[in-house]
């Protein structure tokens, strides 16, 4: 017997079609809209998900992401991240521009040549691809969109681990109206200031799942501020927001093989916001990218065994 159409089926049709449910003048995190859904490809296969954002350069916009959404690499192992073995050939992204309001959706291909030898993207001018973030030069036709650095100001004082700070991405994929990105609160985990396996990152307590990636980080401060100053401190009231780097994954996926388990610690990287802003001001273009280039020899920093049991 074939069950008949629901009764509410298509009043709530209706009632979804009209925004009957949205406010007419939403009231919208203007954050919210600094970050993007990305969408690697190949051809017409989508092999990932993931996060970028914003950063005004001058009359240019810069889509800033994870090196590895882009190259469709492992960061330090260089091999693919997509099970079909594939690395993408382009980008799409979903995005709201200002002056008009309207959501918008691009393509962009990640080569600048056919045989994909010749990124588009931009990495640190110093370290290159060994720094697990990339930026690309955008420029929006259709109306402006909303930068980070449009009113945030990059972070100073990283501060103390436990502080709380927010990753605004899309993990696993989710959105609101499949454009506006999630908000997802952690906590600092290690000294800022001491690099991470030699890299300028540190690690942060947070639920960081797949498409979460590229994300960028932000502290923000509310109640009493103190502010250093050349003379001493200033002393104010109310909410500071800062830009405190980008998150590229989660640590357990840096791992190798061998040590990973079914379960996650939920601790993930992130890059230092004064080290991305030296790639955005300074970028040069990628190389073809290279398995196994990734890896790097550490020197130990230790001294000689000198304690001994008495």
């Amino acid at each position: 017997m074939t069950r008949s159409q629901s009764k509410f089926s298509a009043a709530f049709n209706a009632a979804f079609s009209s925004g009957r449910y949205m406010k007419a003048t939403p009231q919208i995190n203007g954050l919210s809209v600094t970050s993007v859904m990305l969408q690697m490809f190949f051809r017409e296969q989508l092999l990932a998900k993931g996060t970028g954002w914003f950063w005004r350069l001058g009359k240019s916009i810069a889509l800033v992401t994870a090196w590895h959404n882009l190259s469709g690499l492992h960061h330090s192992a260089r091999t693919p991240l997509s099970q079909h073995g594939g690395v993408p050939d382009r980008v799409r992204f979903r995005y709201v521009t200002q002056n008009p309001q309207t959501f918008q959706e691009g393509e962009i291909p990640l080569y600048l040549d056919e045989d994909r030898t010749n990124p588009r993207w931009f990495v640190h001018p110093v370290c290159g691809n060994y720094f697990d973030m990339a930026f690309i030069v955008i420029s929006i036709t259709n109306g402006d969109v909303k930068c980070i650095n449009d009113g945030v100001p990059v972070i100073e004082n990283y501060g103390q681990p436990g502080g709380d700070v927010f990753a605004v991405g899309f993990a696993q994929g989710i959105s609101a109206l499949n454009v506006l990105s999630v908000w997802k609160r952690g906590s600092i985990a290690s000294d800022p200031d001491v690099p991470v396996d030699g890299y300028p990152k540190f690690l942060v307590d947070i639920a960081g799942r797949g498409g979460l990636s590229g994300a960028p980080i932000f502290r923000i401060r509310q109640g009493t501020i103190i502010e250093p100053t050349p003379t001493g401190q200033t002393i104010g009231f109310g909410e500071k927001t800062e830009f405190v780097g980008l998150y590229s994954g989660r640590a357990a996926d840096q791992l190798p093989a061998s040590f990973r388990t079914g379960e996650s610690s939920d601790l993930g990287f992130v890059w230092r916001a004064d080290v991305v802003l030296e790639m955005l001001n300074a970028g040069v273009l990628d190389e073809q990218p290279e398995v196994g280039k990734g890896v790097v020899e550490m020197r130990e920093i230790w001294g000689p065994r000198e304690a001994s049991i008495a």
